[in-house]
């Protein structure tokens, strides 16, 4: 019961089986203070809260931020996990940005190098570019910019083969998540601000 109560406590879904029974669960977790000051600080120079972000996003850099905070200072560690949830931060604001624009909901399925690759086809569709400007997004953004950074991006998950149930190629290093951070959050073209900046701006 008590690991049950931990696992909550410290953000997983968690389904108590029968015959344990449930503990309310009272307060939280004894490091979440920490993880909320350590992200405050990871956002700040992009100018961005906690509460800018989409829900998706922000799971996924809490996790981060638990990884780094708990695990990220071993030797051994593997960077493999956050460096999906860097990605997975990205892509959550993508869809939360551009999901629901009429012509972009086949996204949501793609891997990051497939998103990047169906938009630079697209580079010249006139149609997306106006339900993309008639939603109060630029196309210049999702079009002609967006892709780059995403197959860059793409690029340093890819070489751990982790995120699509491959063998492992290699782990991933704390110079990869950071590589990837910096593409996703805190380099001067970084994608999670410019998504979140896009979406201030998106209209119904």
């Amino acid at each position: 019961r008590a690991l049950y109560k931990l696992l909550a406590e410290e953000g997983f879904a968690v389904k108590v089986p029968e015959g344990i029974e449930a503990e309310p669960i009272t307060g939280k977790s004894p490091r979440a203070p920490e993880r909320q000051k350590f992200l405050g600080k990871l956002l700040k120079p992009a100018g961005i809260e906690l509460d800018d972000l989409s829900e998706g996003a922000r799971d996924a850099l809490e996790n981060y931020a638990r990884f780094v905070l708990d695990s990220g200072d071993a030797p051994s560690a593997s960077w493999n996990h956050p460096l999906v949830e860097i990605a997975r931060a990205v892509e959550s604001e993508m869809d939360a940005t551009v999901g629901g624009v009429k012509g972009f909901q086949p996204l949501k399925t793609m891997a990051l190098g497939e998103k990047a690759h169906w938009l630079k086809q697209r580079k010249d569709n006139e149609s997306l570019r106006k339900a993309l400007s008639g939603r109060g997004l630029s196309p210049k953004y999702f079009l002609d910019e967006l892709p780059d950074s995403l197959l860059e991006l793409a690029s340093i998950r890819k070489v751990t083969g982790y995120a699509h149930g491959k063998a492992i190629a290699r782990n991933a290093t704390k110079t990869d998540a950071e590589k990837a951070l910096a593409i996703a959050l805190t380099g001067p073209n970084a994608l999670v601000r410019a998504l979140v900046s896009q979406r201030k701006n998106l209209s119904e």
